[in-house]
C-alpha cells in the first residue's frame, strides 16, 4: 500500500497543473496578506492617518496600555483620562473607548434587554447590522429561537477583556480567504486522479491487475487526503508564523464582539476560539471538497470535465440568493465553500428547523459534512472499480 501511495503522490507532483495551482494559491496568499497590512489604519487627527505597518505599531502601542478587564473602576479611570486628555492625544484612546461605549455599554446590553423583553421589532436593525440578508426577518422567528439567542447572548459576560487583537482578527479573517485558494488548488490537483486514467485508457489495464480494483483505488483516495491535509497544515503554519511577526498575538482572550465585524455576534468566543473554529471548519470543508472532487473525477472521462464540474460545485453556493429563497440559501450554506469561508459564519446565529427542533447552523454543517464524506467516498471507490469503457 505504501508503494502505491508513493506512486500516486509522484503522479500528482509530476503534473504541471499542480505547480500552476500552487503558484495561484501562493500568489493569492501573498496578496491577501499585503492587502490586510495596507488596510490597517490609525487616525491621529482629521488630516493625518497612518497606514500599514506604522498603523499596526501605533495601534498595538496604544491598545496595550489599556490591557485587562474593563471593570467599572477601570472604565471610569479610562473615561476620566480620556476626558482630561488634550485633543491631540485623544486618538490614543480610540480603540478602548469604542470597546466601552459601542460594545460593553452599547450593543451587547441592548440586545440582551430586547431579547429578554421579546422586543423583536426594535431588535432588527441592531441584530442585522452586519449582514441582513442571511436569515430573513427577525419578525418571523420562533420563540424557541429567541430563547436560544437570549441564552447565547447571556453567556457573553461583562466586563470584557481588552487588548490589541488585530493580529488574531486578521489571522481568522485572512485564513478563511486563503482556504478558498487552497480548495481551488486541490481541485486542480485532484481532478485528474481518476479521470486521467479514463482519458489515457490506463483504466482498462489498471482494473485487470492484481490490486487494480482494491488497493490501488484505496491508495488514490488516501493520497488525495494526504495531499489536502498536508497543504492545509503547511499554509496554516506558514500564515501563523507570518502574522506573529507582522502583528504579534496579543489579544487572544478578547471577545470577538470588540471587532466591528462581529459587533452583534451571539457567539461567546474569544479570538483564539474563533481561530480554532475557522481552522476546524476549514479542515472539514476541504475534506468534503476532496470527497466531492474524487467523486466527480471517478464519473468524468476527462480531467477537464472533472475540473470544470468540481469548480462549479465549489463556487455556485457562494452566490447570495437569500432574497430569492431563504431555503436554498440555507442549503447552499452547507456546501464546502461556506465551510472553508468560516469567518462569516459567526457574525450572526443561524438556525435550521429539523424535525421541529431549532439547530444552530454549525452543528448542521458538521453532521452534513460527515455524512457526505461517508457516502461519497464509497461511491467514488465503486464508480472507478466498476467503470466500463
Amino acid at each position: 500500500m505504501t508503494t502505491l501511495i508513493g506512486f500516486e503522490l509522484k503522479k500528482i507532483l509530476k503534473n504541471h497543473i499542480t505547480y500552476i495551482a500552487l503558484a495561484i494559491a501562493l500568489l493569492g496568499t501573498v496578496i491577501t496578506i499585503l492587502l490586510g497590512i495596507a488596510d490597517e489604519s490609525h487616525m491621529i487627527s482629521d488630516g493625518l492617518t497612518e497606514r500599514g505597518t506604522k498603523a499596526i505599531s501605533l495601534n498595538k502601542q496604544y491598545s496595550s496600555q489599556f490591557k485587562g478587564y474593563l471593570t467599572d473602576d477601570r472604565v471610569k479611570e479610562i473615561k476620566d483620562e480620556y476626558n482630561s486628555a488634550p485633543k491631540s492625544d485623544k486618538h490614543r484612546y480610540a480603540a478602548v473607548i469604542s470597546a466601552i461605549t459601542n460594545v460593553q455599554e452599547g450593543v451587547i446590553p441592548d440586545i440582551k434587554v430586547k431579547l429578554k423583553n421579546k422586543d423583536i421589532s426594535k431588535l432588527e436593525n441592531s441584530f442585522f447590522l452586519m449582514e441582513p440578508s442571511k436569515v430573513g426577518s427577525l419578525l418571523n422567528i420562533k420563540s424557541e429561537v429567541i430563547n436560544k439567542l437570549s441564552s447565547m447572548y447571556n453567556n457573553i459576560k461583562i466586563p470584557l477583556y481588552f487588548d490589541y487583537f488585530s493580529g488574531w482578527l486578521r489571522l481568522c479573517y485572512d485564513f478563511s480567504i486563503i482556504l478558498v485558494f487552497i480548495c481551488i488548488m486541490l481541485i486542480f490537483c485532484l481532478s485528474p486522479i481518476f479521470s486521467q486514467e479514463y482519458s489515457s485508457g490506463a483504466d482498462s489495464v489498471i482494473l485487470t491487475t492484481k490490486y487494480g480494483k482494491s488497493k490501488l483505488i484505496k491508495a488514490k483516495i488516501i493520497t488525495a487526503y494526504i495531499v489536502s491535509t498536508s497543504i492545509l497544515f503547511i499554509f496554516a503554519v506558514t500564515l501563523f508564523i507570518a502574522y506573529y511577526f507582522i502583528y504579534g498575538f496579543t489579544g487572544s482572550k478578547c471577545n470577538i464582539q470588540l471587532s466591528t465585524i462581529y459587533l452583534t455576534s451571539a457567539f461567546n468566543l474569544n479570538f483564539l476560539g474563533l481561530w480554532g473554529l475557522v481552522f476546524l471548519y476549514g479542515f472539514i470543508g476541504i475534506s468534503v471538497m476532496t470527497a466531492i472532487t474524487l467523486l466527480v473525477s471517478s464519473k468524468s472521462n476527462s480531467p477537464f470535465y472533472a475540473l470544470s464540474i468540481a469548480l462549479i460545485i465549489f463556487f455556485v453556493p457562494w452566490i447570495d440568493i437569500s432574497k430569492i429563497s431563504i431555503l436554498i440559501e440555507k442549503l447552499f450554506m452547507l456546501f464546502p465553500i461556506n465551510l472553508v469561508d468560516a469567518k462569516d459564519n459567526y457574525k450572526i446565529a443561524v438556525f435550521y428547523n429539523i424535525f421541529g427542533k431549532e439547530i444552530i447552523m454549525q452543528h448542521v454543517m458538521l453532521i452534513t459534512a460527515v455524512l457526505c464524506i461517508l457516502i461519497l467516498l464509497p461511491i467514488s471507490y465503486k464508480s472507478f472499480k466498476y467503470h466500463k469503457n
